[in-house]
């Protein structure tokens, strides 16, 4: 199961000592977040494992999702951003004043839900003690693929996409990572922004399919860096500067780790 698979990789992803597979690339744009920024990495991920998570306490990045409190947390960003802040010295009118900014983090949006999302009272909470648990006696908010999906999608669409959608019209930009454009309910707004503002989008992943290969032709603004029909064999690009897929054979570029190494 994922819990289990989960619960298999957690201490030795937090310890270090194995790699979260995209890490190499969230790093390096994490290490570039600025005012501009607002100081802030949004993630939207459809994953309800928290490997992502294990990898930020790694690499000492703050990664929020909104929930705080104890054992058993509740959804409050104002109070989660809060925690964030740290007070820095600045000079205003040849005084020294103190000022309390938020520091580096990452906002985490999970679209399909959480391992330790769960309903009590009709409230949906965060507790890690459950992730591996199937006997505690409440629901786990986690959106399975099947005929019922877009049924409870709707049922928990204020806490699974709400905070999502305002964070896609925030957006300057989108960097997908291993994204197949599979889930229309995800990626429709966000392939709305980038069609009719032009908004640059750039997709690493190692397969190829036929809708990204359409996303790109369509969008000029699209840049797409995929593996060729056999990954190993080397890395197919598709760019504004391309009238057609370019080939780079040797070269395995749409490895997260290869692709932060020589191209960021």
């Amino acid at each position: 199961s994922v819990a289990s698979l989960d619960q298999k990789y957690a201490t030795d992803i937090c310890m270090g000592r194995k790699t979260w597979p995209a890490m190499a690339i969230i790093q390096k744009v994490f290490n570039g977040l600025s005012s501009t920024d607002k100081y802030t990495l949004e993630v939207i991920t459809t994953n309800y494992d928290l490997l992502f998570e294990y990898a930020c306490v790694a690499n000492k990045i703050p990664c929020v999702d909104g929930y705080c409190g104890g054992v058993v947390r509740h959804r409050d960003w104002n109070a989660t951003l809060q925690s964030l802040r740290h007070k820095v010295q600045k000079v205003a009118r040849n005084k020294k004043v103190d000022e309390f900014v938020l520091r580096e983090h990452v906002q985490l949006y999970k679209v399909h839900g959480s391992l330790n999302w769960f309903m009590i009272d009709g409230d949906v909470v965060e507790n890690d003690m459950w992730i591996d648990k199937s006997d505690v006696g409440v629901d786990r908010v986690m959106i399975t693929p099947g005929l019922a999906k877009y049924k409870m999608m709707q049922d928990f669409r204020k806490e699974l996409q709400s905070d999502t959608d305002m964070a896609v019209n925030r957006a300057k930009k989108f960097l997908f990572l291993g994204y197949g454009m599979n889930d229309a309910h995800v990626e429709r707004y966000i392939v709305k922004r980038i069609k009719d503002e032009s908004l640059p989008a750039l997709i690493v992943t190692r397969e190829w399919n036929r809708r990204i290969d359409d996303l790109a032709r369509k969008n000029s603004c699209v840049t797409v860096v995929c593996g060729m029909a056999n990954p190993a064999d080397g890395t197919r690009v598709f760019s504004p500067r391309y009238k057609d897929w370019q080939e780079i054979p040797g070269k395995c570029l749409w490895d997260f780790s290869e692709f932060a190494k020589q191209m960021m």
